[in-house]
């Protein structure tokens, strides 16, 4: 099936046609702006006013084969391959992990309270940064903080360092598995920040075919025999790497907030704080000594 005709407003209609069934009507219009804005710039005012314009062969082009992925639900974001995360343009793709909208609020908590400090050119530290995004929006709002983001793929640094230089963001890059001792370095941190892989194996089944088909798992899941491992490890690090008054801050998976308590008090950790999301689910965690 084709469109009627190569206006914008055909177009629209023919891409809620493939997709209906597949998607909610709301969402099927949110994809379409993003990819408007993709694919031709336009915002949505512009998009609106522009309903009788015509497309080109290969701007059509664009469009159906978006539209072919999205029925067999790839990301749009990777469709794009880019998403918005904290007012900066990140760019992504199958080796990085999404960012969602519940990290920006971990990012908001981080950036608030180093700015409450009296002395705001200080060491961070974001383990596991995948696209970059949470180091970069620390960076765009943190100016006087010296920036360090750490992770074990290649890939994802790649990428991560593409998305610094196209916002224009300076920061440090070190590739190392949090998990290796002898890779630590003898850095010390004000602050220590991370999203690690924190959904367990058994949780795979509550989630939708366009992460588990597309997103890397390795950024994703950890085994149900031991789903604390990075946040151990990244407390281990930071009873030797925080400095005095240090602080380190979590993404984690609402169901394990007791469990985080826990492991933060085992490993000296007597001061926490657990937050609730937009959503009112427990996701980010604090702790300090």
């Amino acid at each position: 099936m084709l469109p009627s005709t190569n206006k914008i407003k055909d177009t629209y209609l023919h891409m809620q046609a493939e997709l209906a069934g597949l998607y909610d009507p709301e969402e099927i219009r949110s994809m379409w702006f993003v990819l408007i804005e993709a694919f031709l710039g336009w915002t949505v005012m512009e998009t609106l006013q522009k309903e009788e314009d015509v497309l080109t062969e290969s701007e059509m082009l664009k469009f159906h084969f978006a539209v072919k992925d999205l029925k067999i639900f790839k990301p749009i974001q990777y469709i794009t391959g880019y998403t918005w995360f904290y007012s900066l343009k990140i760019e992504v793709g199958p080796g990085v992990l999404i960012p969602r909208p519940e990290t920006e609020e971990l990012v908001q908590w981080v950036i608030h309270e180093v700015n409450d400090r009296e002395e705001k050119a200080i060491d961070l530290l974001d383990v596991g940064t995948g696209s970059g995004c949470i180091a970069l929006a620390l960076a765009a709002n943190l100016p006087e903080a010296r920036i360090t983001a750490m992770d074990v793929s290649e890939e994802a640094l790649k990428i991560a360092t593409e998305n610094a230089e196209q916002n224009k963001l300076y920061l440090s890059f070190h590739q190392a598995d949090i998990r290796d001792e002898t890779r630590w370095g003898n850095t010390f941190y004000d602050v220590i920040v991370s999203n690690p892989p924190y959904v367990r194996e058994s949780e795979k089944a509550l989630m939708s075919d366009n992460v588990l088909k597309y997103e890397p798992e390795q950024a994703l899941f950890v085994s149900d025999d031991d789903p604390l491992v990075f946040y151990r490890a990244i407390l281990r690090f930071a009873q030797t790497h925080l400095k005095p008054g240090g602080c380190v801050y979590f993404e984690i998976n609402e169901n394990l907030s007791h469990e985080m308590n826990t492991l933060a008090d085992l490993s000296g950790f007597q001061e926490t704080e657990l937050r609730q999301d937009l959503n009112g689910k427990n996701r980010m965690f604090k702790c300090a000594r």
